[in-house]
C-alpha cells in the first residue's frame, strides 16, 4: 500500500501545528513525534470508499501529553448556520481545498486541501472568516469503547441491585440501594436513553422490546450503508443491557431502569469522530423536537483527546435537556476524552467492596477506574451481569456475560440511575439532575486514603445511591421557587413571609431558596417584587420556571429543604 502522506522527519525540527479554538478559546500545539505513523486498524476494510492514505497518518502529542494522528492534507470546519453555497464555495477555494465528505450536521464537513495552503496555513485562513465557527485537523482515531481486561464468566448475581456480601471482595450494603428505588419507579417509556456505542444485538430477547421506536431514523453513523445499529462487537449490547434489560420476565438479567426504552446509536469505523460528531447533534435535534420526552445519554467511549468538534457537539445536546454521561477510562491514570468536559458528568468504578477499581485488588483484574479533577461520580463497575451477542458471537458463551467491567459499565450505570430521577421529576434540568446525583452520593465509603470527606479525586462526590437520589427527586417535585411558606401553591402569602423575614422578624425560612424567586443567590427585597410582578402583572415567573428545584445545593442546604 503506497502512503501518499508527508511523514514525520527522522531529524531536526518536528511538525508543528498549532489549532486555534474559535469556540471554547485558546489554541492548541501539536509536533509530530519523529518516525511514528498511525496505521488505522480497520484500514483493510476501505470504509465508506476511502483511500488508502485516508487510513494512516502522522502521530502527534497533544498539548494533555496524549498521542493523536491527523492528516496534514484534511481538515473539518464547522460553517456558520445559514451560509449560502457561494460563501461556502468562496472559503474553500480561499484555502485551496475540496470536500472530502458532507456529515449529517448542518455546516459540518471535512475537506481535503490541494496544492496551495498548507494545514498550518489553511487553519490560519480559517480562524479569521467570520462564518466558520471552528476549524481543526481531521483526526484518525480508533474507534475505542472502553473495554477493561477480560473477565472470565463466573457466576455471580447483581450485586449492584443488592449486595449481601460474602467473599473477601463483597461488602455488605456497597450497592446502589436500587430496591428502594424500585418501590417508587422502575422507570418510565417517556425517558429515552441513548447509547453511543457499537450498536445493539437488536433481536436479543431482553432487548428487542426495549427499543423507542426508530421509524425511518438512522441510527447508524459508522457509514456501513445502513440505518439499523447492529452490533457486531458487543460492547454496545452489554451496555445496553445494563440500562434496560427487561425485568420479571424470569430469565437473563434486569436492567437498572427496565421501563425506560433504549435509543442505541452506532458509531465507530474509519471515521470514529465524525460519526460521535453526528450522534450527539442527532440526540440534540431529537431532544427538541420530542418536548414530551426526556433524555439520557451515555457514552461509554473515548476520543483520546480534546477535539473541538465533538465538545461542540456535548454543548448543544445539553443545551437541548439532554443529561450526558461519560466514562472516566480504565487506565488507572487521568481522566480521558469526553468525559473531561464540564458539560458531562464523568463516570469512575468501584468494586462490590466499595473501593475505587484499582489494578490487582481483590477481583484480581488489571485494570484501574481513572481518577482527577475532572470526576464526579463513581458506580459499581465490576463482576456485573449483562446481556451479551447471542450465541458463539460475544465476549461470553450464551447469551449474557456474567462479569462485565470496566468504567464502560459503571457510567451506564449512574445515567441509569439519572433515567429514574427523570422519571418521577421529569421537569428536572441536566444540572439539577447532576446536583442531585453528587448531593446523594454515598461519601466515604472507600478507602481511607482516597475516600475524603466531600469531594476528592478518587470518588468524586462519592458512590452513586439510587434510593436517596431517587426520594430527593421526589421531594424536589414538590419544591416551588416562591413557594417561600412550603404550602404547595405560590401566592401572596409568599411574597409575605419572604417581606416578613427581611424587613420584620428575621424569622428564617424553611428553605432559604424556595424564596430566592430570581435565583441569584440572596434573599432581598427584589425577590417579593418580582414574584408580586409574577402573581399580578404578568411579569417573568421566578427563575427557573415553575417547578424548579434550582439544585445548585449543598448538602447542608438541601437537608433544610426538605
Amino acid at each position: 500500500m503506497t502512503l501518499h502522506l508527508q511523514a514525520p522527519p527522522a531529524s531536526g525540527d518536528p511538525v508543528r501545528v498549532v489549532v486555534p479554538d474559535k469556540v471554547f478559546g485558546g489554541a492548541r500545539i501539536l509536533e509530530a513525534i519523529p518516525g511514528e505513523l498511525f496505521l488505522h486498524p480497520r484500514c483493510g476494510a476501505r470504509e465508506g470508499g476511502g483511500e488508502a492514505r485516508d487510513c494512516a497518518s502522522p502521530v502527534f502529542q497533544h498539548l494533555h501529553g496524549r498521542p493523536v494522528s491527523f492528516h496534514l492534507d484534511q481538515l473539518t470546519l464547522q460553517l456558520a448556520d445559514g451560509v449560502p453555497a457561494e460563501e461556502r464555495a468562496r472559503i474553500l477555494e480561499r484555502i485551496g481545498a475540496q470536500v472530502l465528505f458532507e456529515t449529517r450536521v448542518p455546516g459540518y464537513l471535512a475537506a481535503r486541501l490541494g496544492g496551495g495552503a498548507s494545514l498550518q496555513q489553511a487553519l490560519d485562513l480559517l480562524a479569521g472568516e467570520r462564518n466558520v465557527r471552528f476549524a481543526e485537523p481531521r483526526y484518525l482515531v480508533e474507534p475505542r469503547f472502553l473495554r477493561a481486561l477480560p473477565d472470565d464468566p463466573l457466576a455471580a448475581d447483581q450485586w449492584a441491585i443488592e449486595n449481601r456480601g460474602g467473599g473477601k471482595c463483597f461488602k455488605p450494603g456497597a450497592d446502589l440501594g436500587l430496591l428502594s428505588a424500585w418501590d417508587k419507579t422502575q422507570g418510565d417509556p417517556s425517558v429515552v436513553v441513548a447509547i453511543l456505542d457499537s450498536g445493539m444485538d437488536l433481536e436479543h430477547p431482553d432487548l428487542a422490546g426495549q427499543l423507542y421506536p426508530r421509524g425511518d431514523d438512522d441510527w447508524n453513523f459508522s457509514l456501513a450503508g445502513s440505518k439499523i445499529p447492529a452490533d457486531a462487537e458487543g460492547h454496545g449490547t452489554l451496555v445496553a443491557g445494563l440500562v434496560a434489560a427487561l425485568s420479571g420476565n424470569g430469565v437473563g438479567v434486569s436492567g437498572l431502569a427496565p421501563k425506560c426504552r433504549l435509543m442505541p446509536l452506532k458509531v465507530d469505523g474509519l471515521n470514529f469522530i465524525t460519526s460521535i460528531v453526528e450522534a450527539l447533534h442527532y440526540v440534540e435535534g431529537f431532544a427538541r423536537q420530542h418536548s414530551e420526552l426526556r433524555v439520557v445519554l451515555n457514552g461509554s467511549l473515548s476520543t483520546g483527546s480534546d477535539i473541538v468538534a465533538v465538545h461542540d457537539g456535548i454543548v448543544k445536546a445539553r443545551q437541548s435537556g439532554t443529561v450526558l454521561f461519560f466514562a472516566t477510562g480504565n487506565g488507572d491514570g487521568e481522566v480521558e476524552y469526553p468525559a473531561v468536559y464540564p458539560e458531562v458528568v464523568a463516570v469512575g468504578a468501584t468494586g462490590p467492596d466499595d473501593r475505587r477499581k484499582r489494578p490487582r485488588d481483590c477481583e484480581g483484574k488489571d485494570w484501574g477506574s481513572n481518577f482527577g479533577p475532572e470526576l464526579d461520580l463513581v458506580a459499581p463497575g465490576v463482576l456485573l451481569p449483562s446481556t451479551d451477542l447471542r450465541g458463539p458471537r460475544g465476549e461470553a458463551p450464551g447469551d449474557y456475560h456474567l462479569a462485565f467491567g470496566g468504567t464502560s459499565a459503571a457510567s451506564p450505570i449512574a445515567a441509569s440511575v439519572a433515567a429514574l430521577l427523570l422519571s418521577v421529576n421529569p421537569a428536572l434540568t441536566p444540572d439539577e439532575v447532576k446536583g442531585l446525583l453528587q448531593n446523594t452520593a454515598e461519601d466515604q465509603v472507600g478507602d481511607p486514603k482516597e475516600d475524603s470527606p466531600g469531594y476528592d479525586p478518587f470518588m468524586g462526590w462519592g458512590r452513586v445511591n439510587a434510593a436517596r437520589a431517587v426520594q430527593a427527586a421526589l421531594e424536589e417535585e414538590r419544591f416551588q421557587r416562591g413557594d417561600a411558606d412550603r404550602n404547595g401553591a405560590v401566592n401572596m402569602e409568599d411574597a409575605f413571609r419572604v417581606l416578613n423575614y427581611l424587613f420584620v422578624t428575621g424569622e428564617p425560612l424553611a428553605c432559604p431558596d424556595a424564596g430566592d424567586v430570581n435565583d441569584d443567590g440572596d434573599l432581598d427585597i427584589s425577590d417579593p417584587i418580582r414574584l408580586i410582578g409574577f402573581l399580578f402583572q404578568g411579569g417573568p415567573a421566578p427563575e427557573p420556571p415553575f417547578p424548579g428545584p434550582g439544585l445548585d445545593l449543598t448538602r447542608d442546604r438541601l437537608a433544610q429543604c426538605r
